[in-house]
């Protein structure tokens, strides 16, 4: 059983013809409705991320980037717009926590800057969390097998985070062209069966270089398994800017949105530039057409 936490204008012909090919569940996720989509908590992030079907419901969605980039703090930012989230009220989150990172503080924090809940009422909302502590692939796996049990609690979970899963699933590496890569495919695979009930799937995961390329942690079996990614990048520009980008279905594009951590959650920034950006697709660029014709 999972440990639960109490306090502690006019388109064009391409631009239509891009809309047509969506699914009946994106265009519903991409329309905000309020069954089939999750909210940032911050209205600019919600109307890029939806657009671009960034948390798509019945899929895995990996949230990639460096340390300190603000992947964790996006997910506390996520966790606490879907706990005040008057849809959802009878449903529940589970966090899968391999680095230690989960803090219920910070995570009452947000609930009470960004949605002025009361200390009680930030506590009730922090029972709806259940946290498990896992430390290698085993024990994930475990996990998530549990959560595949039907019981009274993990029927009630709509939304799992794992943070992170290159920390553990870091062992499989030892072994990565023998049971390595068999044990990452069974994780994956446990993560798609509940994401396919109409559950919300996020990982988070850490970037590693290879090939002079920043790419996502864990090979590219694992890569190219996963469709759907958010990408978030500091910028040497500025000191407060971090640039998230949305890449469903493995497309490459060059949008993004500027975002700010505070104390209330990730926000979208107002006065942020892209003035001499490097095109940061590149990341997603690099490795999908390094690791496509990998074996």
């Amino acid at each position: 059983m999972m440990t639960m936490f109490v306090v502690a204008r006019g388109k064009s012909r391409m631009e239509e013809e891009e809309q047509f090919e969506e699914t009946a569940l994106e265009a519903l996720v991409r329309l905000g409705h309020p069954e089939c989509s999750v909210s940032c908590g911050d209205s600019g992030l919600d109307r890029f991320v939806r657009r671009k079907s960034g948390l798509v419901p019945c899929e895995v969605t990996e949230v990639v980037g460096d340390t300190a980039a603000g992947k964790s703090q996006f997910c506390f930012s996520l966790m606490a717009a879907f706990l005040c989230d008057s849809v959802k009220k009878s449903a529940n989150i589970a966090l899968i926590d391999s680095n230690g990172s989960f803090r219920a503080g910070r995570l009452l924090q947000i609930l009470q800057e960004r949605w002025g809940v009361t200390p009680q009422e930030g506590e009730a909302l922090l029972e709806r969390v259940f946290v498990r502590r896992v430390c290698n692939s085993a024990e994930l796996d475990k996990a998530l097998s549990d959560l595949l049990h039907d019981s009274p609690t993990s029927c009630s979970i709509e939304l799992v985070i794992v943070d992170s899963v290159g920390g553990a699933l870091s062992d499989t590496l030892l072994d990565y062209l023998g049971s390595g890569q068999r044990a990452q495919m069974a994780v994956l695979n446990r993560l798609k069966k509940i994401a396919d009930v109409g559950r919300w799937v996020i990982l988070v995961n850490h970037l590693v270089y290879w090939r002079s390329s920043p790419t996502p942690a864990l090979g590219y079996r694992w890569i190219n398994e996963i469709a759907n990614r958010i990408l978030i990048t500091t910028d040497e520009n500025y000191a407060d800017v971090h640039w998230m980008q949305v890449f469903p279905r493995r497309e490459i594009n060059d949008e993004r949105v500027a975002v700010q951590l505070t104390t209330g959650g990730v926000h979208s920034h107002a006065y942020a530039t892209q003035a001499d950006l490097p095109a940061q697709s590149q990341i997603m660029h690099s490795f999908l057409v390094n690791f496509s014709n990998e074996e």
